[in-house]
Order: C-alpha cells, then sequence, then structure tokens
C-alpha cells in the first residue's frame, strides 16, 4: 500500500512539473489551455518539488515528511483552484494526501501521548535503592503462595517496584475474520498503578 501512494503522489508531483515546462516553453504542452504566468509557473515546480520531497521522507519513515506534504498540499490544491478548468482532476490526489496525512498525524500525535504517559508512570520510581524482600514479606500471604515464593528463592532479592510486558501475535475482530499481526508494549509502576 506504501508504494501505491507514493507511485500516485509521485506522479501528481511530475503532472506538477507541467505548468512550468509551459510557462518556460521547455516542450509544447497541450494539455493546460489556459495561460500561466512565470511566477505561476515556478510555483507550479515548486509544489512538484515539495510532493516529492515529502515522499521522499515518507519513504525514509521521517515524521516531518508531514509538515511538507501538507504545505505541497496548500500549494498544490491552490493552484489547482486557479486552473480549475485544466487541474480539477488533481483534487482527488490531493484528498487522498489530505486522508493519508491526517491518519499519519492522528497516528504520531496518539504514539507520542502513549510516550509521555510511560514514561510518567517510570518517572515516579523513587530514586532510593529498591527495597529486598524479606520473611515477614511473606507473612500474609497464603501458605502455599509463600512456599511458592521460598522456592523461588525471592527473600534477599530485590523488590519488583516496575514492569514493562511486551506481546507479539495475532488477532482477528471477527470470528471468521482476517488473522492481523499486533504488537503491545505495557509499562507497569507497582508502587503507583497508573
Amino acid at each position: 500500500m506504501r508504494f501505491i501512494f507514493v507511485f500516485i503522489v509521485s506522479l501528481h508531483a511530475l503532472i506538477h512539473v507541467l505548468g512550468f515546462i509551459k510557462v518556460f516553453q521547455l516542450a509544447d504542452i497541450n494539455l493546460l489551455s489556459q495561460s500561466i504566468t512565470k511566477p505561476v509557473g515556478a510555483l507550479w515546480l515548486l509544489a512538484s518539488i515539495l510532493l516529492l520531497l515529502s515522499m521522499a521522507l515518507y519513504v525514509l519513515k521521517m515524521d516531518w515528511w508531514l509538515v511538507i506534504a501538507m504545505i505541497a498540499l496548500v500549494l498544490s490544491q491552490t493552484l489547482i483552484i486557479m486552473f480549475w478548468n485544466d487541474a480539477k482532476f488533481g483534487t482527488i490526489i490531493n484528498f487522498i494526501v489530505l486522508l493519508v496525512v491526517m491518519s499519519a498525524y492522528g497516528s504520531r500525535q496518539f504514539n507520542s501521548m502513549v510516550q509521555m504517559e510511560s514514561e510518567q508512570i517510570l518517572q515516579k520510581l523513587e530514586d532510593e535503592k529498591t527495597p529486598v524482600v524479606s520473611e515477614n514479606d511473606l507473612a500474609d500471604l497464603p501458605g502455599i503462595v509463600q512456599q511458592w515464593m521460598r522456592n523461588s528463592n525471592v527473600i534477599g532479592k530485590e523488590k519488583v517496584v516496575s514492569v514493562r510486558i511486551g506481546q507479539i501475535g495475532e488477532m482477528r475482530t471477527k470470528p471468521e475474520g482476517k488473522w492481523m499481526p499486533f504488537m503491545a508494549v505495557q509499562y507497569v509502576n507497582v508502587n503507583d498503578p497508573a
């Protein structure tokens, strides 16, 4: 899917070059019937460059591709509106790019929020030395649990104060649905659950 997205947007970017080519008479372009000034022709080229740059950053998985893509979208759609009769179908591509940008932005914001919350959970841990498990800690536990703890050799070892649990697997949203891979990470602060 990523390849198709990059291909479509790159093709759209190359179509933007046509405005530049027509203005500077680098080739005979009959697809554009309206006249274009040189400054506007330069804007067609700039839109093309920004779209291609955003796709290069997207392929390299650099988060700031979103900013370049949004600037390119605004410029591209402005030019399309200015030359609506010749370029109106470019709006469809811009709409697709906008949907992908919005989805990527939402995902980025969610991941940023999760990262911040994870750091907050782990920051609440005390800087003091971690307490050690003693026989007194087992006193209130059921006999079988006490026995298991002793057999596990936890007496004299540091208490667990934080846990990071990672899961990888497959799940489906319907009984007959397609299996989808998932990955989950959970952070736990034992002393101050969140």
